[in-house]
């Protein structure tokens, strides 16, 4: 699964477990964006 050969689903297929939702999309992590909150200072 880490060289998006196959979807997760078909992944899990393979190992006998039964499919989950949205298993059958690869995801994007590069569009992923994460968001740094800073605290006001003097506030921790």
């Amino acid at each position: 699964m880490r060289r998006r050969v196959m979807c997760p689903n078909e992944a899990r297929e393979r190992e006998g477990l039964s499919p989950r939702a949205g298993g059958d999309e690869f995801s994007q992590a590069w569009k992923q964006t994460v968001e740094i909150k800073k605290q006001p200072e003097g506030k921790e």
